[in-house]
């Protein structure tokens, strides 16, 4: 049986998932620089390693694009 907790956190990442490809309503695709940082630091979180690896990924990606076209949005922390 899982713990509570360990759901919570899942219900957690699926809902900025959900956020930053824009399927909530009310969320553009191209202006969701802020929901992707939510998401990635929700994976980092995670005691789930995959989870860790992907949110650590997402974010190198991230940074990349932006040492590749700097124009993009920034996001406040």
């Amino acid at each position: 049986m899982r713990p509570h907790g360990l759901t919570l956190i899942r219900m957690a990442i699926q809902s900025c998932e959900q956020e930053a490809f824009g399927e909530k309503s009310g969320i553009t695709k191209g202006d969701n620089s802020e929901s992707i940082m939510r998401l990635i630091w929700a994976l980092v979180h995670s005691q789930n390693p995959s989870d860790v690896q992907r949110g650590i990924a997402m974010l190198e990606g991230y940074l990349l694009s932006l040492l590749v076209n700097p124009c993009i949005p920034s996001f406040s922390l």
